[in-house]
């Protein structure tokens, strides 16, 4: 099975014991068609035209939360608080069942 973006920058930055940018940094070198994909794909995720925090996703929360675990490899309560960091608004629509 082909790695993911993120997969090749965790396996680097563990194997070469650097941060996170750094890691990022040289894949992002070493990879450019991927790592454009990677954006691409992440501009859909988000599903904004700007960089506006606010900007409301075409998404639901949950949905945003999933996706953003499979691509960051993280566990849920680390994608949840992320989302709810990145959309407070959106996450507390979610929270009151909006």
């Amino acid at each position: 099975m082909k790695q993911t973006f993120m997969q090749m920058v965790k396996d680097y930055q563990k194997s070469k014991d650097c941060t996170r940018t750094e890691a990022l940094s040289v894949i992002a070198m070493e990879n450019p068609d991927l790592h454009e994909a990677f954006i691409q794909e992440n501009n859909k995720l988000e599903g904004t035209t700007g960089n506006s925090h606010e900007e409301k996703p075409k998404h639901t929360f949950m949905e945003i939360v999933d996706d953003y675990q499979k691509i960051e490899g993280c566990t849920r309560t680390e994608a949840l608080k992320a989302i709810a960091k990145k959309w407070p608004g959106l996450h507390a629509a979610y929270i009151e069942g909006k």
